[in-house]
């Protein structure tokens, strides 16, 4: 295993150099026939602009005949909504354009794409004339700014867009489409049709309701996993005219057959949870590559890369600037302080009182137990700001805020790699990777040479291996009765009415309850909650989310598992038997079942394959998965200038400030933040005889006295109390927020709980 990891780990320098489809192509092969060249382009950006309008044509019929917003009931529109629609949709565009372009240039000169990509000529004459429809504009970086910029934006000074969102992913491997450019890999190596993502979910991942995590793992495993990739990931699906929801099913509907962003997911005959040959299914939106080059198609990634608390914060300055308070450094806040108000179209309200939530992602409610910590990051922030504006008076809103934010950014930093990933990867890749923290003062690992930017494989498969562990309740537990109420996990998605418990307690036991409950196990299998009832809507409607993982994973191109392999230095499977060979990481049960469902090794998706594959000891996921999460969780510490343990001048924190963040634990941000008085030391684990219940005024305590900006001529002397650490209420402000009433839509009453 060693050995493996080290080859590995030598592979990290030339992925992250790796851009598309660099490594094959070709230096030596030229597009010759230049005199006609400027032509050619212009007539293919030409039938490119003309295809886009009649695309956009087709979306204005489908939004006319009332199509185009039957699915947004279901749900999956509200986790899947644009933070910045306007942008988004001019991105969206510009890819298209330069894609379709590249894709016609290719069949008017009869040469490869990464011939012509490969040519300076051809490269300077595309250049020059995409520039009049599409520009992807490099910002200005101030090297004096002290803070990260909302967007990401110049982290790396070299290179100002790595890592900033509204970008498209990185690409490890060149990316595996039907025909090399844009159409989704649906076809075996042998010929034939690959079998319909749904049939392989039936196949791998279907077991009704599966066993507990056997390490004694808590649901806040899961809702810290869930709170991370929304952290570093944000893909939209592509969408209509006036930013409605394409419906592409049922199939046949020639309007919608029309639309390329449709992929809908077939459903076998004789489906035991759905009617319907088709499950709606949009392909995601895309972004052009730097300068607008020539290029295969490539995913949008709306959040920052960095590991900067985004998800609170937000990934635009637009953002930010909506969720601040304008005091203080305090965050926006609702009554009784939970998460502020937020249009009602972006949940699904089951009482009057109750409001949606506003914050950095607006997928903050896709279940229960997330909001309820995102709650309490927000609560943490606010609890900083105002103990540091006690220190320091003379501060700033601006001053207090972004000291404010650095803090928690640090925090969420030094929890993912410190008591997160331990959980998700093995010792070895911990070790191997560099991912543990230091134990005490600074670690300067910052390379500029390294492009952090979230990867799409990433995203799309390999950081989903979590969605098994969703566990098939969702509930809130009394602090002091111990009493539980667990409701069916697909009758709360999109919900925040177990917030508003008991006259909104509801955050504080729902914390308590994530935290005294275990998560489902990690394996190959689905709870059903998740697998035929994701986002239900009031027909009955529901997605399969493992079917869409393997479907999206086919949409972005992703090479399949076997590539992966390789790219890992682990041994490809030539065979489907579980021996060398073979499937050597899966069961004999799991290499029969992919059998059945793939003809050819190298046709095995990458999420099934990797979630399938045995996990490695003291791990919850297999060598594969753990390859490619540990790379870029790797990649995400070393290429962030901002990494809290870095001491460059006037960005970094000082050798006292660090030592104070060094001590944080989720489970004292729990405790100060909630009216929990009594907590287990590890939080991502039930209490149990090792893992015992403590006092949280035993837990450590962060002192923000190093934090004091002491003048020349004055020393300040502050009284301090337990009670500035530790308070029987939660010490937020209270925005002055209106208690909006909704009333819930007929249609959908049939559901509340």
């Amino acid at each position: 295993m060693t050995s493996i990891l080290k080859v590995s780990s030598m592979a990290l320098t030339m992925a992250v150099c790796l851009v598309q489809a660099n490594a094959s192509r070709p230096t030596s092969v030229r597009f010759t026939n230049y005199p006609i060249l400027p032509n050619m382009i212009a007539s293919s950006i030409f039938a490119a602009v003309t295809k886009l309008e009649l695309e956009k044509q087709a979306k204005e019929k489908l939004y006319q005949a009332g199509s185009a917003a039957r699915w947004t009931s279901n749900g999956w529109s509200h986790a899947h909504r644009y933070l910045d629609p306007v942008a988004v949709s001019q991105m969206n565009d510009n890819s298209f354009l330069t894609v379709q372009s590249a894709k016609e240039l290719v069949r008017r000169t009869n040469t490869p794409l990464p011939h012509l990509q490969s040519d300076p000529n051809v490269v300077l004459e595309w250049r020059k004339q995409i520039n009049s429809i599409c520009s992807t504009p490099i910002p200005q970086c101030n090297p004096n700014d002290i803070y990260r910029s909302a967007d990401g934006t110049c982290n790396n000074l070299e290179n100002p867009t790595w890592g900033s969102s509204m970008r498209p992913y990185l690409r490890y491997l060149p990316a595996a489409y039907d025909d090399g450019i844009d159409i989704p890999r649906q076809h075996s190596v042998n010929g034939g049709r690959l079998f319909s993502p749904r049939v392989i979910s039936n196949v791998l991942h279907s077991t009704g309701r599966s066993d507990l995590d056997e390490g004694g793992r808590s649901v806040l495993l899961m809702s810290w996993g869930t709170i991370t990739a929304l952290d570093l990931l944000g893909t939209s699906v592509s969408q209509g005219l006036n930013n409605s929801d394409i419906t592409c099913c049922p199939v046949g509907q020639s309007t919608a057959d029309q639309i390329a962003s449709c992929f809908p997911i077939k459903i076998p005959k004789h489906d035991r949870r759905f009617r319907s040959n088709c499950m709606n299914f949009v392909r995601s939106a895309t972004a052009p590559s730097p300068m607008c080059d020539m290029d295969v198609r490539n995913q949008i990634n709306e959040q920052t890369s960095y590991i900067d608390a985004s998800m609170i914060y937000g990934s635009t300055q637009a953002t930010q600037n909506r969720l601040r308070q304008g005091n203080g450094g305090f965050l926006k806040t609702g009554p009784g302080s939970l998460l502020p108000p937020a249009d009602d179209s972006t949940c699904i309200l089951s009482n009057p009182g109750e409001f949606c939530f506003d914050a950095g992602d607006q997928r903050n409610t896709l279940v229960p137990s997330l909001a309820a910590l995102y709650t309490v990051l927000v609560r943490e922030h606010n609890r900083i700001a105002k103990q540091l504006h006690y220190y320091n008076p003379l501060w700033s809103d601006e001053k207090l805020f972004q000291e404010t934010r650095k803090i928690i950014a640090a925090f969420v930093q030094h929890i993912n790699y410190n008591e997160y990933l331990p959980h998700v990867l093995s010792d070895i890749h911990m070790r191997v990777h560099g991912l543990y923290s230091s134990p005490r003062g600074y670690n300067n690992v910052y390379n500029p040479k390294l492009n952090p930017t979230a990867a799409n494989v990433f995203g799309a498969a390999a950081f989903r291996f979590g969605h098994s562990s969703v566990p098939s309740f969702q509930g809130i537990k009394d602090l002091h009765t111990q009493y539980a109420i667990q409701v069916p996990t697909e009758l709360t998605y999109l919900r925040p009415n177990l917030l508003f418990a008991d006259n909104g307690q509801g955050v504080d036991k729902v914390n308590f309850w994530q935290l005294n409950s275990i998560q489902a196990k990690q394996d190959r299998f689905f709870q059903d909650a998740t697998r035929n009832e994701l986002f239900l809507n009031e027909s009955g409607d529901a997605l399969d989310l493992a079917a869409i993982n393997i479907q999206r994973g086919r949409d972005h191109g992703l090479p399949s598992y076997n590539a992966w392999r390789k790219w890992c230095g682990l041994h490809p499977a030539l065979h489907f038997r579980a021996s060398p060979g073979g499937l050597i990481h899966h069961d004999p049960l799991s290499a029969i079942l992919l059998s059945k469902v793939y003809k050819h090794p190298d046709d095995i998706d990458l999420y099934t394959g990797g979630l399938s594959e045995a996990k490695i000891k003291g791990s919850i996921t297999g060598p594969t998965f753990s390859c490619i999460l540990a790379k870029q969780f790797q990649l995400l510490k070393e290429g962030d200038r901002f990494w809290y343990e870095h001491n460059l001048p006037g960005v970094g924190f000082t050798a006292a400030q660090l030592h104070e963040i060094k001590k944080v634990r989720l489970s004292q941000i729990m405790c100060r933040n909630t009216r929990i008085r009594q907590i287990q030391k590890n939080p991502f684990k039930v209490p149990s005889l090792y893992n015992q219940i403590v006092g949280c005024e035993s837990l450590p305590r962060i002192d923000l006295r190093h934090w004091i900006e002491r003048s020349r001529h004055h020393v300040y002397v502050f009284p301090v109390t337990s009670r500035q650490f530790f308070n029987s209420a939660v010490m937020v402000p209270n925005n002055p927020v209106r208690l909006w009433t909704f009333a819930l839509p007929a249609t959908l009453q049939a559901i509340n709980l």
